[in-house]
């Protein structure tokens, strides 16, 4: 077992050597674990008992040979009611490094990763995370640490930390919560039983059936719609229908009577209609929480804002309770008003100037009463101040874009200066904007070094080197010096992409597959031996997957006439009769016209096979069989992820 639970003090006293012996049950690993964590890297805590609800204090001992830049921060993850992610700055204590974290007195266990200044991973214990554990008043660990370690290495800490923890790790994990304490069974056997069956499909599948038919002796809907849940992923589609059916006549007025009522509202076409149906949805379910009023409210002003019906737009709109979840529909509104680019003209801009401002106010004003709202509003990897700065950030930066349609000028380069300086990482196109209005605003000078700075650095826009190279000429200074200089920041971006491309390299054995077609035509990846094959898992319900195929398309037009290079799309875990999987992903190809070639997996196996998270995914293999390079997800960018794979092939190719 590979997770290294940190904890490395040993002292004689007796309640520690109690602790030591639940450790060795917990980990596997107590004889070796101070031993392993100098071999690579360790957390560990300063204190001997770390309370949660305490400020403790961690030595971070990096794993030999890993230089650490001053930027670096710690990334900690824990469960408080919620995932909460909070980054912390690492401190230098002569060879080693030091933190300080005070997690809510709820807390059991913590992950931690170690990042750079930019956000990109230094150490996170060779994919395993740093898993640190907290302790109540009288020095004894939680109850259900295990259960919640799992649940924290098999989701999200597995996602922002990239880790790959093993099944069997994790596995383990709950089985010895189980063991420790049966009644946890009741909140995470649920889970412990999809991901066993993940991992061993013949030996959970009839504790899976077990367990789903205990569920449905119950006179609990959402037990009886988990074992619903439970028969779609085994594929028992008859008896998922029964289960559906059965729960529609048991609660007519339940949850999934409740959320077909407000899927009916959403799919209405007429602001009038949809008004309606929230009335009958109140009468039928009687449920009035300001959390169901406010989502109902918000389809309503969203219909009448696409109308351009102000006048009922403001109507329902006062009726919002959650001022946050106002702030952002008013903004996503005024955003699309706004035109979205400087491309686009935008409309009604004066209307979209009033919406934006509001947006503003209420975000400033929400910041101004904190005691009233920190607890209310809280923000996955930042304090509530953080989080609610970076929020007006966002929503300043759609206001500067219609102050500057309305040549507000001035206005606008105050507000983008506030979004830029507030935003995390702030995008090639916020730069872009921040550029325009500086020079509209300051003059050519003011702008000629931020563009200078921003193109040697590579972080910049076609539209940036133009708007550099027009007051290169307007000043009358050299255009050699900006063809050196965009010529320098080429190489860096191409020298940067290469250590990036060199960084992901992977080299292990790609698990061979046989797959029919949309045709019905057999393929294997072993047929393939002597191309480079680029495998990406995708579905018909994935918005990013669907997203990002365009770029797909264009980039197997530039390889269509290169022979050693195939794309394979493996349509995957849709929870479907093969002949609708197959209908509805050749209707999808097909209207969208689309050259692909695709691969069903109807069973799941080859996305189990290649330990695939979460899709989009693609997987560069080599012309021998070996995984060379592994994307994950899309950034909505065609050009990045052409760029991505075009290396990634090409480097593959000469492999």
């Amino acid at each position: 077992m590979k997770i290294i639970i940190q904890y490395c003090k040993i002292t004689n006293n007796k309640e520690k050597l109690n602790f030591m012996k639940y450790f060795l049950l917990l980990s596997l690993l107590l004889s070796n674990l101070c031993v392993s964590a100098q071999q690579s890297g360790s957390v560990t805590p300063k204190q001997n008992f770390p309370k949660a609800g305490n400020e403790n204090n961690y030595v971070y001992i990096p794993p030999k040979g890993l230089l650490i830049p001053e930027s670096a921060k710690v990334q900690v993850i824990y469960i408080n009611k919620r995932y909460v992610i909070k980054k912390i700055l690492l401190k230098k204590d002569n060879e080693n490094y030091e933190f300080s974290l005070k997690a809510p007195d709820s807390t059991q266990v913590f992950i931690v990763s170690i990042i750079d200044g930019d956000g990109k991973m230094l150490d996170n214990n060779s994919d395993q995370g740093y898993v640190s554990l907290l302790f109540d008043i009288n020095n004894k660990i939680f109850p259900l640490t295990d259960a919640i370690t799992a649940e924290l290495l098999n989701g999200i800490a597995a996602s922002f930390f990239k880790l790959k923890v093993s099944l069997n790790d994790i596995l383990l994990l709950y089985e010895n919560e189980f063991k420790i304490n049966e009644s946890a069974k009741e909140k995470y056997y649920n889970n412990y039983l999809l991901l066993l069956y993940k991992d061993k499909k013949d030996e959970a599948k009839p504790l899976l059936v077990e367990y789903a038919k205990s569920l449905l002796q119950t006179a609990d809907e959402l037990k009886w719609f988990n074992a619903s849940n439970i028969y779609r992923v085994l594929k028992m589609n008859d008896e998922q229908q029964k289960v559906i059916e059965r729960i529609k006549i048991s609660f007519p007025n339940g949850q999934i009577a409740m959320q077909s009522a407000y899927n009916d509202l959403r799919l209405a076409k007429e602001p009038e209609q949809k008004v309606a149906k929230m009335d009958s949805f109140y009468t039928r379910f009687r449920d009035t929480t300001s959390s169901i009023r406010d989502n109902l409210y918000n389809i309503i002003i969203t219909a009448y804002a696409e109308k351009k019906d102000w006048v009922n737009f403001y109507k329902y709109s006062a009726l919002v309770s959650d001022q946050n979840k106002l702030n952002n529909l008013y903004n996503s509104v005024a955003w699309k008003l706004s035109g979205e680019s400087f491309e686009k003209p935008g409309e009604e801009l004066e209307t979209a100037k009033n919406i934006s401002a509001q947006s503003l106010i209420a975000v400033k004003n929400i910041i101004s009463n904190k005691a009233k709202y920190d607890t209310y509003y809280m923000f996955f990897d930042q304090e509530f101040e953080e989080g609610m700065n970076k929020t007006y950030a966002m929503y300043a930066d759609t206001y500067a874009l219609i102050l500057f349609k309305l040549k507000n000028y001035d206005s606008a380069f105050y507000y983008e200066s506030f979004a830029i300086k507030n935003i995390e990482n702030p995008s090639a196109d916020e730069l872009e904007r921040y550029s325009v209005y500086a020079e509209k605003s300051k003059g050519e000078k003011f702008i000629k070094s931020f563009l200078e700075e921003q193109i040697a650095k590579g972080k910049w826009t076609p539209n940036m080197g133009e708007q550099l190279k027009a007051i290169y000429e307007k000043l009358n200074l050299p255009v050699n010096d900006y063809n050196e200089l965009v010529a320098k920041s080429s190489e860096i971006l191409k020298e940067k992409l290469a250590r990036e491309i060199k960084e992901k390299m992977q080299n292990y054995k790609a698990t061979d597959f046989s797959l029919k077609n949309l045709t019905g035509e057999n393929i294997s990846l072993s047929s393939l031996k002597g191309k480079v094959v680029i495998v990406d898992f995708w579905a018909t319900w994935c918005g990013p997957c669907k997203a990002s195929f365009p770029a797909m398309q264009m980039l197997l037009n530039k390889y269509k006439d290169i022979n050693d290079v195939i794309f394979v799309f493996v349509d995957t875990w849709e929870n479907k009769e093969p002949a609708k999987m197959k209908d509805e992903a050749e209707q999808f190809i097909n209207d969208n016209k689309y050259s692909f070639v695709v691969v069903l997996d109807e069973k799941d196996k080859t996305v189990t096979d290649y330990k695939v998270q979460g899709i989009p995914t693609k997987f560069v293999i080599d012309k021998i069989g070996n995984v060379k390079y592994i994307s994950i997800g899309f950034n909505g960018k065609n050009e990045d992820l052409i760029d991505e794979l075009t290396n990634m092939i090409e480097s593959a190719k000469k492999l």
